[in-house]
């Protein structure tokens, strides 16, 4: 998928139907295992789920980012405290991400931030 993104086959927040049917058959080739395209196309949308969180994780206050090992980095009692109320966070923390850098190719920076949004009547400069 990540070749596919680079060859421009990446369109409105999703994949071109070729590309899907694509690693339909690539699965099937690769692996002997038979899906659809409507199994591809949820297997994508739980990865950029993922990444989503993995952003607004690296986002928040008091998280640090290590490029190096593809991690986010928090305190032990912050993260222990961070966890016990968000334990669906807690595989993203202060360990490795698995694939970041192929996440962010397929995923890229599909998700609205609101980081420039206008609002209606204001000057846009």
């Amino acid at each position: 998928m990540a070749s596919q993104v680079e060859q421009g086959f990446k369109v409105d927040k999703g994949f071109k139907p070729q590309v899907i049917h694509a690693a339909v058959i690539a699965i099937k080739n690769e692996f002997g295992v038979k899906v659809t395209e409507a199994n591809v196309t949820n297997h994508l949308r739980t990865i950029c789920k993922r990444w989503a969180r993995i952003k607004k994780l690296k986002e928040l206050s008091g998280m640090g980012w290590d490029n190096s090992l593809k991690m986010i980095i928090m305190g032990e009692s912050e993260f222990r405290n961070y966890v016990q109320a968000h334990p669906q966070d807690e595989p993203y923390i202060n360990k490795p991400i698995e694939d970041h850098d192929l996440l962010e190719i397929i995923c890229g920076n599909d998700q609205a931030t609101g980081h420039h949004v206008v609002q209606f009547g204001d000057d846009i400069d």
